[in-house]
């Protein structure tokens, strides 16, 4: 029962919860998907691989893949984020623009300001 209930309390990603926009990486989480510590004593019983070994060994490219998934994952949400951003603003100063130009709309050069920058929105 404990291990049902600890495997339900993991996350499902490999960061720390966090408000940053780029989180830290759970390098313990990782470590136990990739059962680093069981294959690294295993590679090390088995002499592998090589202290001549010019090439990365299977479990240091997973770790390399790994961290790559996780730069292509953060990029993703800078170009999203980016991208919805602009659309914000494009739209809060259109926005501004109409409501500013009806004349029975009324607001202080503070509010305009605020609505230009897309805070209200």
């Amino acid at each position: 029962m404990n291990k049902l209930r600890e495997k339900l309390a993991e996350s499902n990603h490999d960061f720390r919860a966090t408000t940053e926009i780029f989180p830290s990486i759970n390098v313990d989480k990782i470590a136990s998907s990739l059962q680093l510590d069981e294959t690294a004593e295993e590679n090390g019983r088995n002499n592998s691989p090589p202290t001549s070994a010019r090439n990365f060994d299977a479990l240091e490219r997973a770790i390399v893949e790994r961290i790559q998934d996780e730069q292509k994952a953060a990029h993703q949400t800078v170009e999203d984020n980016l991208q919805l951003f602009s659309e914000r603003l494009a739209s809060s100063t259109y926005v501004g623009r109409k409501i500013f130009a009806m004349p029975h709309c009324r607001t202080s050069g503070r509010m305009s300001a605020r609505l230009a920058a897309g805070v209200l929105i």
